[in-house]
């Protein structure tokens, strides 16, 4: 019997042209097809569809890291600053430069979520503006 390998989940990098945006705890990439009818009630009960325009999103969680010197960073408003602005991703596992994928998107959304006691998380969401390769 043939075995398959697999990806594990570590090394998750979202990066855009300046470095790492994210090294991320979980990350979702949603590659979508819309469709299209095509039948008519003429055409007997059955529905047809032809593949329509393609769609893609990227949500990542990730831990916001403090900065060296209390006075030297500001993570949390550097990340919710990203709201608003266009990116050219690139979503790579463990270093595999051969395995990657590549897109510009727009980040939609910023969420931190933070319990007395536990690490700060916060989670970022793009929407794809164009192919991702």
């Amino acid at each position: 019997t043939a075995t398959m390998s697999t990806y594990k989940g570590r090394n998750l990098i979202i990066s855009d042209a300046n470095g790492a945006l994210a090294a991320s705890k979980s990350c979702t990439v949603n590659v979508q097809a819309k469709t299209i009818e095509t039948g008519s009630p003429t055409q007997g009960k059955w529905t047809n569809y032809i593949f329509g325009l393609m769609s893609w999103s990227l949500s990542t969680t990730h831990l916001v890291k403090a900065p060296a010197a209390p006075a030297t960073g500001h993570p949390l408003r550097d990340l919710a600053l990203r709201v608003g602005q266009s990116y050219d991703l690139t979503v790579s596992v463990d270093g595999f430069a051969a395995d990657t994928l590549h897109g510009s998107a727009l980040c939609t959304s910023f969420k931190v979520t933070a319990t007395r006691g536990n690490l700060i998380q916060c989670s970022l969401e793009f929407k794809g503006n164009g192919p991702l390769q």
